[in-house]
């Protein structure tokens, strides 16, 4: 959510109204690229999965789902549905857009790779395989498409590497406004993530910032039977609970 925009009202003239409205029309109606199944994800119920291999960059569809103007209904929103995104159209009409009853609001929430530019996106494609599911690899950009990528829409945005892979759950970062709105945190699910992503994002290496501090503003999940060490202290710090194997 976008704390910081006007009031706002719906647009005039009518027809440019209807025109935005009509643009995001909440739609079930899946693209070819898609299908809804049951999640794969600990406390999701439905996710969204690709039919198939899905290139860096592919353009998905649209945003889609119902268009709210107001900033005040916009806020009271978000307490309600973890589906909603901020838009600037033209320059100046700022819009939310909540798809809990179309079909993008079928993917659940993961953290973006928090690293930008050449260098981020070489640290998740070559020293770190696996780390990549732990991340989302769909964003919206500002435009309102949705974008299958791994690497948070930076480039290289390299045709040559997926998104994501068939049957893969897709998921999006639902950004830091939505949850400082929410009266939950949002789960990290890591309990299956490889050692070395354990390492990264659970302990205090300066390089590993930007992942202890998505850690640090989550729920984190562990294996009940991780021999992961963690001290009391980091316990607290990333709200640390051990589920059963």
């Amino acid at each position: 959510m976008e704390q910081e925009r006007d009031e706002g009202t719906e647009p005039s003239p009518e027809w440019l109204r209807l025109a935005i409205n009509n643009h995001f029309a909440e739609s079930v109606d899946l693209p070819r690229d898609v299908r809804v199944g049951r999640s794969r994800i600990l406390w999701a119920d439905e996710g969204l999965f690709a039919r198939r291999v899905l290139p860096e960059g592919r353009v998905l569809g649209t945003y889609v789902g119902e268009v709210i103007y107001k900033l005040s209904e916009s806020l009271e929103r978000a307490r309600l549905s973890e589906r909603l995104f901020d838009f600037v159209l033209w320059g100046k009409h700022s819009i939310s857009v909540d798809a809990h009853r179309s079909w993008p609001g079928k993917m659940n929430h993961k953290w973006s790779w928090p690293y930008t530019g050449v260098h981020g996106n070489e640290l998740l494609r070559f020293p770190f395989a696996g780390w990549e599911h732990f991340f989302a690899n769909v964003l919206v950009d500002d435009d309102a498409n949705l974008i299958a990528t791994r690497f948070s829409g930076q480039p290289p945005a390299d045709p040559a590497f997926s998104a994501a892979q068939t049957d893969e759950e897709l998921t999006i970062d639902y950004g830091d406004e939505y949850w400082r709105s929410s009266e939950t945190a949002p789960r990290w699910d890591l309990r299956d993530a490889p050692q070395s992503l354990l390492i990264a994002a659970l302990r205090w290496d300066a390089q590993w910032r930007p992942l202890q501090q998505l850690a640090e503003k989550s729920h984190v999940m562990l294996r009940g039977d991780t021999v992961f060490p963690l001290s009391l202290q980091q316990k607290e710090q990333y709200n640390i609970t051990l589920v059963a194997p």
